[in-house]
């Protein structure tokens, strides 16, 4: 066995930034969310990662065009929820672009992504979107990395 180092670095699901950096329990540094607009103006936020927040209706609208040109990854998340905290740790080691719509903040389009795909909402819960449709869905402990990029794989 190892001995266990003072220092961590750690995605944090349960704050408003990326990665925290701990020295022995105590805050050292934090990256904050970055705003940016796509090209048609629709507000995301950027994690420092590969988890993209979806902000509004109108870059939700982006990832269903998105999906007429290959794969989209949906995850929705509950920061209130260590089965959604697990599975944060799972999708934070997908390779590729994840879209995040946190439950909290975005309840509203959590609903809509359950209106426009007719998968009922649950969280934690990833779709894979493809055609302007959830091809395939996973919830709760069945989020892995492993399930979710085999999922992309198949609907390329």
């Amino acid at each position: 066995p190892f001995p266990s180092s003072p220092f961590s670095l750690s995605a944090s699901p349960f704050r408003r930034c990326g990665f925290v950096l701990r020295v022995a329990g105590e805050l050292i540094s934090a990256q904050p969310l970055k705003q940016f607009s796509d090209t048609r103006g629709t507000m995301m936020a950027s994690t420092g990662n590969h988890f993209q927040t979806v902000a509004d209706a109108g870059a939700l609208d982006t990832l269903f065009a998105r999906s007429h040109e290959a794969p989209v990854l949906l995850f929705k998340h509950s920061n209130a929820c260590p089965i959604s905290a697990a599975a944060y740790e799972q999708m934070s080691r997908v390779k590729g672009d994840v879209s995040i719509v946190v439950v909290q903040q975005s309840r509203d389009l959590a609903r809509e992504v359950e209106t426009r795909t007719g998968v009922r909402h649950e969280s934690p819960q990833v779709l894979v979107l493809r055609d302007g449709a959830a091809v395939w869905t996973a919830s709760h402990f069945a989020v892995t990395a492993a399930a979710v990029e085999q999922a992309v794989r198949n609907a390329e």
